[in-house]
């Protein structure tokens, strides 16, 4: 797609350096997302760009069909992609009001469709849509793993320790936005240390560095 083309409706996130600009745009008569790493460096561009955006599509065609995941319209560049557009709230601004036991449920089961797919988000918290059907939304799946086929044991393992950290963070997005539906147990789960955390935290701080190095944003001292 040429970027002369666009016609950008409204600019989400203005990107540079580790951060995609990601803009609503018209396509077909209606809206479309528009993610890409245009306007960081060239060296990000061919390095992590590429990457991010390969694996996100990845992620988005793994949950092809799975209602409630935004549906990749196509790959715009190396390090772009082009995906419908969700109307709705993000949860994490979403009234009170506005929650019920019901949707929490739906989201639970939309975590489980995902995984089953062999697809883990890692990035909940922010990423949940209330749909203007009332209907929730997983969004932004940038820091998704996608599971190789035939891991056996290994990715039963794997998802069984991603939907204890599913089920945390969605209890944290119920502690803050929707505290009157939050029970003493599960207040109580939204604050409990998992397996391995302490090696997450680590493991994502080495790639933090690695991409602010790769992107000017970092310098070793």
């Amino acid at each position: 797609m040429k970027r002369e083309a666009l016609n950008v409706i409204e600019t989400l996130q203005p990107g540079g350096r580790v951060f995609a600009v990601v803009r609503v745009i018209e396509h077909e008569g209606g809206k479309a997302i528009l993610k890409d790493f245009s306007r960081s460096s060239l060296l990000f561009q061919q390095t992590f760009g590429w990457f991010l955006a390969g694996r996100e599509i990845r992620a988005y065609r793994r949950l092809k069909g799975v209602a409630g995941v935004p549906r990749l319209i196509r790959r715009t560049c190396p390090h772009g992609l082009l995906l419908e557009y969700v109307p709705g709230t993000n949860c994490l601004d979403a009234p009170p009001d506005s929650f019920s036991p019901e949707f929490f449920d739906q989201i639970g089961a939309l975590l489980s469709q995902v995984r089953a797919r062999g697809v883990l988000h890692c990035d909940l918290a922010g990423n949940l849509v209330r749909g203007i059907d009332g209907k929730p939304w997983l969004v932004d799946f940038a820091s998704s793993v996608v599971l190789p086929r035939g891991l056996g044991p290994v990715e039963t393992c794997l998802r069984n320790l991603r939907s204890k950290y599913d089920e945390r963070a969605l209890l944290k997005v119920k502690r803050r936005r929707a505290p009157h539906l939050l029970t003493a147990d599960e207040a109580k789960q939204s604050r409990a240390v998992l397996p391995l955390e302490g090696w997450v935290r680590v493991g994502e701080w080495l790639v933090r560095r690695t991409i602010g190095w790769l992107s000017g944003q970092w310098r070793p001292q």
